[in-house]
């Protein structure tokens, strides 16, 4: 990685956010399509293989719908499908771990990290996240559900309603990995730290979630179109595919199905990082303009590099001038005055000495006088 090209601890707006999603696509694209050739590809590779073997199966049951299907023909589809369902379901949490793990690491880390740290952290996190996001799933699609039940039945005010209220569960469900990669949470820390961002941004989070996921399904369809064509036409002008002509062109079928699968696999996988990093900033976002982070950390790091000097105390003379506050700076003039003031105390003394003995002098010198008249 190069130098930072964005600073990921930082309060953001709406639009702020948005750009912010594919600035970091830029910046960690190399990261990304590592993960995804190594991690992604082979999950893909035999997803496609037990979607295949499913619809082969279901070929042959279609094929012979004049008569009852066989109990092993339907054991089969049966287990094909429960197949193709648990893989895709690894593949989706292994595509999210490591895009989770991507985002810690570039909070964290900055930019100072290879792939081969991103999957020490997915490996490290894995059973951590697997139980957060089915908790989390399970709870937000009961809770949705009971919400929108009443107005359920509605023709389309329901559908909309429950669109809007999935969303509202579904971005807390999204945020609550984040506290688990950046700030190196618990299973329940986590949940605390994304109920705790629904305080006062609670519609705001929905609707950027439903914007992201806006943007995530229009990308991965844009990549679905030249084959979603191809597949239209191919049922469009095969002569009698719905008379029994699927016989003649089933292997045709199975390999324009499985292109599209791919396809679509890598587009939900690669882009749903668009939705994790929105998500991801808002979190950041959250907690910067409530706790102040990231100001924090800098004060820390300045104090780390330039570290303050210790400060030593004045030392002072004596108990008196610790008492007057006098310094040490200040005793040599004190010195002075007072040798001044014993010098002359002394030279007034021996003034006073002398004109003493001058006194007596001429007292013995008038008593010697008179005794001599």
């Amino acid at each position: 990685m190069s130098e930072t090209v964005f600073q990921m601890r930082k309060a953001r707006s709406y639009g702020q956010i948005i750009n912010g999603v594919f600035v970091f696509v830029r910046a960690y694209k190399d990261i990304l399509y590592e993960a995804l050739w190594k991690v992604l590809l082979p999950l893909i590779t035999i997803a496609t293989l037990c979607v295949a073997l499913f619809a082969n199966n279901l070929f042959v049951i279609w094929e012979n719908n004049e008569t009852t299907p066989e109990t092993g023909d339907i054991v089969i589809v049966v287990l094909s499908g429960l197949l193709v369902f648990v893989v895709f379901l690894f593949a989706s949490l292994a595509s999210y771990l490591i895009q989770y793990s991507l985002f810690g690491l570039a909070v964290t880390k900055n930019n100072d990290f290879t792939f081969q740290d991103v999957y020490a952290i997915a490996k490290k996190k894995f059973w951590g996240f697997f139980g957060l996001v089915i908790v989390s799933f399970m709870a937000s699609g009961i809770l949705s559900n009971i919400v929108s039940l009443p107005v359920a039945w509605i023709p389309i005010i329901g559908m909309f309603f429950s669109m809007i209220i999935s969303s509202f569960f579904t971005s807390i469900v999204y945020i609550a990995p984040i506290p688990m990669f950046v700030e190196n949470q618990g299973f329940s820390k986590s949940i605390d730290r994304a109920i705790a961002c629904i305080k006062g941004y609670a519609w705001k989070n929905a609707g950027l979630y439903g914007t992201l996921t806006i943007i995530h399904f229009v990308l991965t369809i844009s990549l679905l179109l030249p084959i979603s064509i191809t597949l239209l036409l191919f049922y469009l002008y095969v002569p009698g595919f719905f008379e029994g002509g699927i016989k003649q062109y089933q292997t045709l079928f199975m390999i324009v199905g499985c292109a599209n699968i791919v396809v679509l696999s890598f587009g939900m996988f690669f882009f749903s990082i668009v939705p994790i990093v929105g998500m991801g900033l808002q979190y950041l976002n959250i907690v910067e303009r409530r706790e102040a982070v990231s100001l924090s950390l800098r004060v820390n790091k300045l104090l780390e590099m330039y570290p303050p000097k210790p400060v030593e105390p004045s030392p002072v003379i004596n108990s008196d001038m610790m008492q007057i506050g006098i310094q040490e700076d200040e005793s040599p003039l004190l010195n002075i005055s007072e040798a001044n003031i014993t010098e002359q105390e002394s030279v007034s003394s021996e003034s006073d000495n002398n004109s003493n003995l001058n006194i007596q002098e001429d007292s013995t010198d008038s008593n010697n006088s008179e005794g001599t008249l």
